[in-house]
């Protein structure tokens, strides 16, 4: 699934919730494009089940693993 560049990037995730499961990645697109992208961002990373979020600057990735320690990855290039 994919979250592009929307007025409400959180919104949509939350959309995306009731069909994740422990096989689902989100790709949510400019994470750092303006602030309220950010600042969802932090809220998908802060939500209880979000096991692995992995931060390439222009995307971010999202996992729902269940049984694994919830980390978060920051890549820089």
């Amino acid at each position: 699934m994919v979250i592009n560049d929307s007025a409400d990037v959180y919104k949509d995730f939350e959309l995306c919730l009731p069909k994740a499961h422990e096989r689902t990645m989100l790709i949510v697109i400019d994470i750092y494009k303006h602030k309220a992208n950010k600042q969802a961002w932090t809220q998908i990373k802060a939500e209880p089940s979000v096991t692995v979020t992995i931060d390439l600057f222009f995307i971010g990735l999202v996992y729902f693993r269940k049984g694994q320690v919830k980390e978060d990855f920051l890549i820089k290039l």
